[in-house]
C-alpha cells in the first residue's frame, strides 16, 4: 500500500510512472457509482439491491450554476486552496489550470 505522503515524496515525473494510469481508472470508477446513486436517489427501477429514495431529478437553471459557482468561490475554494497549497505550493496554479480550468472557476 502506498499513501499520500509516499505518492508526494516522488519527483513529479516519478509520480507519474508510479501512478499510471491509476487517475482514468478513479474517474471511471466515481462515474459509474455517481449513475448509481442518481439511480437510487430518484427510485429507479434499475436498483435492485439497495434502499431507493423518492427524490425528483431536475435540470439546474442558469440561476442555480451562479450561486453554487458563487458558493464554490466564496466557500470551498479557500479553504481548498489552503490545504492543498500546504502540501504542494503549486496546487492552485495546477488546479486552475486543469479543473478550474474545466469548471470555469478560479482560485484567488
Amino acid at each position: 500500500a502506498l499513501g499520500v505522503d509516499g505518492v508526494t515524496g516522488v519527483a513529479p515525473d516519478g509520480q507519474h510512472r508510479l501512478l499510471g494510469g491509476l487517475g482514468d481508472l478513479c474517474l471511471i470508477v466515481v462515474g459509474q457509482r455517481h449513475h448509481l446513486h442518481v439511480e437510487l436517489d430518484v427510485g429507479d427501477d434499475a436498483c435492485t439491491d439497495h434502499t431507493k429514495f423518492d427524490m425528483q431529478m431536475v435540470t439546474l437553471t442558469d440561476d442555480d450554476q451562479a450561486k453554487i459557482a458563487e458558493a464554490a468561490k466564496e466557500a470551498v475554494l479557500p479553504i481548498w486552496r489552503d490545504t492543498c497549497n500546504a502540501v504542494d505550493p503549486e496546487c492552485t496554479a495546477k488546479w486552475n489550470e486543469t479543473v478550474g480550468a474545466a469548471a470555469g472557476l478560479t482560485i484567488e
